[in-house]
């Protein structure tokens, strides 16, 4: 079983992957993880040693299909826990992906199995993103249309369909503001100044910045067809 260190590792370069261009460089992850350049270098090395990464320096890494299969297994066990989370033990939406990241490197994949029958095979965590299947495969999800707020530029109707969850001090103020998933919005205007956002979210008009709409995923709400 790979290491904590090494799951964290395999995670973000597979979340970072998501983003662009598959091949991720050391600069990419050294941010992402707050560890130097040479400990990054030094372990993708450890890593292409396993067969998880192809890495060429200064070019960066890319998961092999190996690295993708180890990667969606603890991104699985780690959406379940979340699930688990807010849907038996009742934690805010906020709260839980703290609490499943030192869950997920102690959960077998026995248990992860037995935990995603337990829940009834859920294809989504709280967030909106999916859940991986016990055989490293996306669940059957028409994510068809889904943009973030912030490449949004006509105003019309919209609902949240995902948010990235990663921070929870960005987690607590969009419930303040009254984001959840599923929530119906409609975008008011768009500034080109400074690309922030002006919403109506339960009859109140919210401007968001950049850097938050660029976090908060929406899908065309009927009410437009």
């Amino acid at each position: 079983m790979p290491s904590i260190s090494r799951e964290n590792y395999l995670k973000t370069i597979f979340h970072l992957s998501q983003k662009g261009t598959r091949r991720v460089t050391t600069t990419a992850v050294s941010e992402a993880l707050s560890i130097s350049n040479p400990a990054i270098s030094d372990m993708a090395k450890k890593m292409e040693a396993k067969g998880w990464i192809d890495y060429k320096k200064y070019r960066g890494m890319q998961l092999t299909e190996e690295g993708t299969r180890q990667a969606l297994r603890i991104i699985r066990k780690h959406r379940l826990w979340e699930t688990f989370l807010q849907e038996v033990l009742g934690y805010r939406w906020e709260e839980v992906h703290e609490e499943a990241e030192k869950l997920e490197h102690s959960t077998s994949d026995k248990l992860a199995d037995r935990l995603a029958e337990f829940l009834g095979h859920p294809k989504t965590d709280p967030h909106g993103d999916l859940i991986p299947t016990s055989d490293g495969k996306w669940p059957l999800n028409n994510r068809a249309g889904e943009t973030a707020i912030y490449s949004i530029l006509r105003p019309g109707h919209y609902i949240i369909s995902r948010v990235e969850d990663q921070d929870e001090e960005f987690m607590r103020f969009i419930t303040q503001i009254g984001i959840m998933l599923h929530k119906d919005i409609r975008l008011i205007a768009h500034f080109d100044f400074d690309h922030s956002k002006s919403i109506q979210i339960d009859e109140r008009e919210v401007i968001l910045s950049a850097e938050v709409s660029r976090r908060i995923f929406v899908t065309q709400s009927t009410c437009d067809e």
